[in-house]
């Protein structure tokens, strides 16, 4: 069975790019909350042990706290490409708006142009019916 190609507009295609990234920066989000989640608890049971932090768990804290920045600066990469996404549809929107009131009033000129020309060649088979002494009017043509 032969499927029909599906042909996506511009719009579709970034709405979908918006969404995926959306999708994303929520993932990131959750991650960064979990990180934290885990520095706490690590902190909690450092603090009811009373031992001091020894070399190795003081870098893994860092480490997380590394790993949580640079989630937090994926999230900001994130929201710019989603903002210039955004902006970029809203400008298709409104140049679609432009486009269709464009064509709209080209349509109408058109369809009055052959209005016109109909007009002007029924006017000239009425005049080729008529006798040539009979003519009070002169033809015009375009």
């Amino acid at each position: 069975m032969k499927q029909t190609p599906y042909y996506s507009s511009i719009e579709e295609v970034l709405t979908s790019i918006l969404d995926i990234m959306k999708h994303i920066k929520n993932v990131q989000k959750e991650i960064i909350t979990l990180s934290k989640e885990s520095s706490n608890a690590l902190l909690s049971y450092i603090k009811e042990k009373g031992e001091p932090i020894n070399k190795e768990v003081l870098m893994g804290m860092q480490l997380q706290d590394i790993i949580s920045q640079q989630l937090g600066a994926v999230v900001e990469a994130i929201e710019m490409v989603e903002n210039n996404v955004s902006m970029h549809i809203r400008a298709t929107q409104e140049d679609n708006a432009i486009l269709r009131n464009s064509l709209s009033k080209l349509h109408k000129k058109l369809i009055s142009s052959l209005d016109e020309a109909k007009t002007k060649q029924q006017a000239l088979i009425g005049h080729t019916n008529i006798a040539e002494e009979d003519r009070n009017d002169e033809l015009e043509f375009f």
